[in-house]
């Protein structure tokens, strides 16, 4: 470990915090509740994400159900092994909001299609892959202008929450990703 030809540790980029999110009552009781894929729990106290746990969790409404799913660039549709369970619980799913640059199977259960930026034409933060052996953490700018009216995701959220005002407003200060 940690010596040329062998494997490297990848080290911590000394990257300033994010400031400490402010919490309203909405929000520390939805803190409350246990993660819908079970990351994190007993039964999968390593992982960070397991998205093929979802399905079942939307479908049963266990351990609770949700009002709004917010899609963002994926599609498990196509791309889970659980294809079939995914589209049976979101059957379930009163409101499904859609983000994403191309459509593709999961957009076309959307309620709302929100059109976002493709990676060419938008900002993006860029970290190196482990696989580089070296700490890194990069910006790219656009290549190309946004085509018709899409944006980037994160400009969508951070004026959704300008809308939403309070404690909302204040969690998300920056005017756009690249501010």
């Amino acid at each position: 470990l940690d010596v040329p030809g062998g494997v490297r540790y990848m080290r911590e980029l000394p990257l300033e915090p994010w400031p400490e999110a402010a919490l309203d009552a909405a929000a520390r009781e939805g803190l409350k509740q246990p993660r819908l894929d079970d990351a994190g729990s007993s039964a999968f106290p390593f992982a960070a994400h397991v998205p093929e746990r979802i399905p079942e969790k939307l479908a049963l409404a266990q351990p609770y159900g949700i009002e709004v799913l917010l899609a963002h660039d994926c599609n498990p549709l196509q791309s889970s092994v659980a294809a079939q369970r995914y589209e049976s619980a979101l059957k379930k799913v009163p409101f499904v909001v859609g983000m994403g640059s191309l459509m593709d199977e999961t957009l076309r259960w959307a309620d709302w299609v929100l059109p976002i930026a493709a990676p060419l034409e938008r900002w993006q933060d860029a970290p190196a892959p482990p696989s580089t052996g070296m700490e890194a953490w990069s910006v790219s700018k656009p290549a190309v202008a946004p085509h018709a009216e899409s944006r980037h995701a994160a400009d969508v959220l951070f004026g959704a929450a300008k809308l939403l005002g309070g404690t909302m407003a204040k969690n998300f200060p920056w005017e756009n990703f690249e501010s």
